[in-house]
């Protein structure tokens, strides 16, 4: 029984922390300037969907095509695609007590949970060979870390919040 409220309580925070990095909006400022100093655009995501066409072929471009496309399927409620676009780590993760990461996002969505209208956007984004770090925000909302991972050649949103 211990087990299977720990297994909740991960669950529970993985994507509660997800879903407060594609726009849960929280307290803080709106300044896209990064630390950095990184000028490029920042990602953003359309009702319309992603072109694959607007990112270049570059890591930089990689990850922002496949955060740009992890929020679109996630805002759109599409469980198949968004897990697609996980790691296998965090797709086990997100699956905990229920079988399947699809399960775990659905069950996830049932619960009522809300997502902001506006879209997350990554206003500054380290890559250091097969990991990634995006800061992500809503405008007028805190900054969240969504981490990235190289699988099988491709990026993937890597739930690194709930284990190192």
């Amino acid at each position: 029984m211990e087990g299977d409220v720990r297994s909740r309580f991960r669950i529970f925070t993985l994507l509660a922390l997800l879903a407060l990095a594609l726009g849960a909006a929280a307290c803080g400022d709106d300044d896209d300037g990064g630390e950095d100093g990184e000028s490029k655009p920042a990602a953003s995501t359309s009702q319309d969907g992603v072109d694959p066409a607007d990112f270049d072929n570059t890591p930089d471009g990689q990850v922002r095509l496949v955060y740009a496309q992890f929020v679109d399927a996630f805002y759109d409620k599409k469980v198949s695609e968004t897990c697609a676009l996980m790691t296998a780590r965090t797709q086990k993760d997100v699956a905990t007590g229920t079988g399947s990461c699809e399960a775990g996002l659905r069950n996830y969505f049932k619960g009522g949970s809300t997502v902001v209208k506006d879209r997350p956007r990554i206003v500054r984004l380290k890559i250091t060979g097969s990991r990634a770090v995006a800061i992500t925000q809503v405008k007028g909302s805190a900054r969240y870390p969504v981490p990235f991972a190289k699988q099988d050649g491709q990026w993937k949103v890597n739930g690194g919040w709930t284990s190192g």
